[in-house]
């Protein structure tokens, strides 16, 4: 038996040729009486063992009884897996290029065990068939379980025997969509802005959708491709 807080013991014996002793030994503590009722605390497994002998000398067999008491909740570690791919990071935020997230979960629990487990893809349940242990464990998420364009939040609650909870969450962001770019244009500093000619600046101007890496451009001179960078 597991217990989740404080757990109260009430022992009562009686006996057809009247009882003349009861002896309770209660975690190591022996106490002789016909009618005890102990309060326990402590996280621990705690042990009773009892007997009984009656006025005709007529002893019982020891009778023992163990419970533990919890009242401590799981460990629990929420994680994008490495399988998943490479993050890209912008400011403090990690951005995936797929919509198929691999979540890795690590949960323990030193007391009673676990339980189960209720894994939430942006503050929604979702179907979770692995049972818990005290080992790393992935499942694979994907449009189907929550995921969305955007920002994305995975919270796994853990849950022991006796019903102590612990849970944990990751924020992370998923962009499949290429960036739009709007407003482009393309000028020279020549006298006539649309030519240009050796020695002149040309510049390109365009507006994009949501922040990106630096772009590689492509100008094309008789044909010719000719990349440059230093933008």
């Amino acid at each position: 038996m597991s217990a989740a807080g404080a757990a109260t013991f009430n022992s009562s014996v009686t006996a057809d040729g009247g009882l003349i002793a009861d002896n309770i030994t209660i975690d190591g503590t022996e106490y002789t009486a016909a009618s005890k009722t102990v309060t326990y605390t402590g996280e621990k497994l705690h042990t009773v063992t009892a007997s009984s002998k009656d006025y005709l000398d007529n002893t019982s067999a020891d009778s023992t009884y163990s419970f533990l008491i919890d009242t401590t909740a799981p460990t629990v570690a929420v994680s994008v897996d490495s399988s998943t791919g490479t993050a890209v990071t912008v400011g403090s935020d990690e951005y995936y290029n797929t919509d198929t997230i691999v979540i890795k979960i690590d949960t323990s629990d030193s007391g009673s065990g676990l339980d189960d487990g209720t894994l939430t893809v942006n503050g929604t349940d979702t179907a979770f068939a692995t049972v818990p242990t005290t080992t790393s464990y992935t499942t694979t998420l994907t449009s189907s379980e929550g995921i969305v364009e955007g920002k994305n939040t995975v919270k796994y609650t853990s849950k022991d025997i006796v019903g102590n909870e612990a849970d944990a969450e990751i924020d992370f962001f998923v962009d499949t969509t290429a960036p739009t770019l709007t407003s482009v244009s393309i000028a020279s500093n020549n006298t006539t802005n649309t030519l240009a000619m050796a020695g002149d600046v040309v510049t390109l101007t365009f507006t994009a959708d949501e922040t990106i890496q630096t772009p590689t451009v492509t100008f094309l001179s008789d044909g010719d491709a000719i990349n440059y960078t230093s933008i």
